[in-house]
């Protein structure tokens, strides 16, 4: 043991040993990390986790075993086959996710019209997620998203109810410095397979949260992901303040739920400290009993929800309604096509006045300053033949 282990020439004297049989540790045993004798294995306390893992993968063959056996027996119990059902969705990351979507519908329902390519980077500044609220506003800057971050985006506006025609204008808006021609080579196919309408044409759902902290890992040069556990301290405290106007006081609670790993935890409370005029108090959750945030389309319709029914919801972006009746993506400003004049609105609701699209653009521009230069992606990204073969195999991951 001493001849092996560096540590043992020093504290062998001092070290406990459990004797197993040298089966139960074959890991330890292939890395010369045990003594044997006889048949039996003598493990010190320092490599005791290998016999818990070890001792927990023999249960769980045999307990899946067993369920296997019985399986064919369930089918006569309706009450059992749910649940089972249920356990393949549990608790990954340390929560689950419940969220069903509305079958495509999203909000249109309760806009009382079809969601239109326009009004979607307003909704999403107002109602998103801090983690769809980052892909939108690194495609505002950049023009742009790599690929994950487009499937990631893609997805949850398809269930937020965005329809595939609509989806088409968006994301045709949003790549502003692409031609027509490379847009439809490279992007117009993957945009329309998230929808079920290529390939394996399957009804891909939007990603959980569960899905997005555990799947496809962002890099440096990455946006999609989730911000709470993929961003430094000092980035997810400055998204804080400049997306949500968060103040240093109130970010701490969020910080340290982040740092110890709850990251569902810290974007409930963002969304509690962002709804806080409509009454969402601290420990109600997403739905005032205590739901935490586990999908970021449930964020959304709660936050749209909450809207709709006439509150004031927290947002420096909101679009307020008094008098007559006000279309929620009305102070989206798309660079084409230009509408005109735009209605401005005083502190109380009311319609002052109105500006035209030059001074409107001149406005924007200083609000919003300069961008960095768009992002060079690397081969494969860009690769439309690559990145279409690959499509299948990506999207089946999330499904």
């Amino acid at each position: 043991m001493k001849a092996v282990n560096s540590w043992a020439a020093t504290n062998f004297k001092d070290e406990h040993f459990y004797k197993v049989h040298w089966t139960k540790v074959l890991d330890l045993v292939e890395k010369r990390k045990v003594l044997l004798l006889n048949g039996q294995a003598y493990v010190p306390s320092r490599e005791q986790s290998a016999l818990v893992v070890s001792e927990f993968h023999n249960n769980l063959l045999a307990a899946l075993e067993q369920t296997a056996r019985a399986l064919p027996r369930l089918n006569e119990d309706d009450r059992l086959v749910p649940v089972l059902e249920h356990l393949s969705m549990g608790f990954m990351a340390g929560i689950s996710s419940d969220y069903q979507g509305q079958a495509g519908s999203g909000i249109g329902a309760e806009l009382g019209e079809a969601l239109r390519a326009e009004m979607v980077e307003n909704l999403v500044r107002q109602h998103a997620p801090m983690c769809m609220r980052h892909l939108q506003e690194t495609l505002t800057e950049k023009k742009h998203l790599k690929h994950f971050g487009r499937l990631q985006y893609n997805l949850f506006l398809k269930e937020m109810g965005l329809p595939i025609e609509e989806a088409l204008v968006f994301w045709r808006r949003s790549f502003a410095g692409m031609t027509d021609d490379k847009f439809n080579k490279e992007h117009k196919y993957n945009i329309r397979h998230g929808y079920g309408l290529e390939g394996r044409r399957m009804n891909y759902p939007a990603k959980s949260c569960a899905r997005i902290l555990t799947q496809d890992q962002p890099g440096p040069q990455d946006s999609h992901g989730c911000p709470f556990r993929h961003f430094s301290p000092q980035n997810l405290s400055a998204g804080l303040s400049s997306l949500y106007n968060i103040p240093a006081s109130e970010q701490a609670e969020i910080l340290t739920a982040v740092k110890a790993g709850h990251y569902h935890v810290g974007c409930t409370r963002l969304f509690e400290l962002t709804h806080k005029k409509v009454g969402v108090k601290r420990g109600g959750g997403v739905d005032g009993k205590g739901e935490s945030v586990s999908h970021p389309n449930r964020y959304f319709e709660r936050s749209f929800g909450l809207s709709r029914e006439g509150m004031e919801v927290d947002e420096e972006q909101e679009v307020k309604e008094e008098g007559e009746k006000r279309d929620p993506g009305e102070n989206y400003v798309p660079s084409v096509p230009k509408w005109g004049k735009t209605s401005v609105l005083g502190e109380d609701g009311k319609v002052e006045g109105e500006i035209g699209d030059e001074e409107l653009d001149a406005l924007v521009g200083e609000q919003q300053g300069g961008g960095d230069k768009m992002e060079v992606d690397d081969g494969i990204d860009d690769d439309a033949e690559a990145e279409a073969r690959l499509l299948d195999a990506m999207y089946a991951v999330t499904a």
